[in-house]
């Protein structure tokens, strides 16, 4: 009875990471999706897809975007004829 019981628990544990695992999937796909390049939703997605959302996860928390605006980027022309 008691190695039922430690199925059970182990089963529920591998449950609860699998769900963990697709909400954070669909987390970085919406957070990329706002982004202008689209390179990274599309890594994303694809890699879900085919079940390589692991190591595009692990690539995404290493490099991928922050959100945050680049340091030397350079104001757009659209931003520069508004302020003016």
């Amino acid at each position: 009875m008691a190695l039922f019981g430690l199925g059970l628990a182990g089963g529920l544990t591998i449950m609860g990471a699998a769900i963990t695992g697709l909400v954070s999937w669909i987390g970085a796909l919406l957070k990329t999706s706002q982004l202008e390049s689209k390179a990274w939703f599309l890594a994303l997605l694809l890699l879900g897809i085919f079940n390589f959302g692991f190591i595009a996860m692990i690539a995404y928390v290493i490099a991928g975007p922050d959100g945050r605006p680049s340091v030397g980027r350079s104001p757009s022309p659209a931003s520069v004829a508004a302020s003016s």
